[in-house]
């Protein structure tokens, strides 16, 4: 993902960028995989306001994205699209699997239109793959770690932050690699 970076025309403009969006291949979402999303404003239940300075901005949609994908071992899933979620920094990538099903993942570096993507223990070590951490060779880069067999990723789940695989214990344990884009992209697969 480019960053474009404005010339300083005036001092608010110093040193300011954006994100290119040269890499999103579709403006609307998967419509079977939005929610409503409801903004509070800072207002609790009670209506009142506990948490000042919240609230406005542009309408968003939640998009359902699939952390897991440990249900979907064995079966390949071809990139359709690489989208925009306004509700996170990084790119989101759209599924289809050879199943019928579409689900979201977060995208990480690599991943493009057109490719295909796999989950399970004989998954190959490459972008966008979804695969046992036992499975994945030492140093390479992994993202979206579960800490507990099947409960889903709760280390480096966001976009940009990145571990390496240093050491095996027997224990399984599903990781994601490689580093998820940041300003822009999660799923298993090795970045060397």
């Amino acid at each position: 993902m480019a960053i474009r970076k404005y010339k300083p025309t005036t001092p608010g403009r110093r040193g300011a960028s954006v994100s290119d969006f040269a890499e999103i291949t579709r403006s609307t979402p998967e419509k079977s995989l939005v929610r409503p999303l409801h903004g509070h404003g800072g207002r609790n239940a009670h209506g009142r306001i506990t948490t000042r300075h919240k609230g406005g901005g542009h309408k968003r949609a939640y998009r359902l994205i699939d952390f897991r994908r440990n249900d979907k071992d064995g079966v390949n899933a071809k990139v359709a699209h690489i989208e925009y979620d306004p509700n996170r920094t990084a790119r989101i990538a759209l599924l289809h699997y050879l199943d019928g099903e579409k689900r979201y993942i977060i995208a990480p570096n690599g991943l493009s239109q057109g490719d295909v993507v796999e989950s399970g223990p004989n998954a190959d070590i490459k972008p966008g793959n979804n695969l046992p951490l036992r499975n994945i060779p030492a140093g390479t880069l992994v993202h979206a770690v579960e800490l507990r067999p099947g409960g889903g990723p709760s280390s480096r789940a966001r976009p940009g932050p990145a571990s390496s695989c240093s050491a095996r214990k027997p224990v399984t344990r599903r990781c994601a690699c490689p580093a998820a884009r940041s300003a822009g992209s999660t799923s298993a697969a090795a970045q060397r």
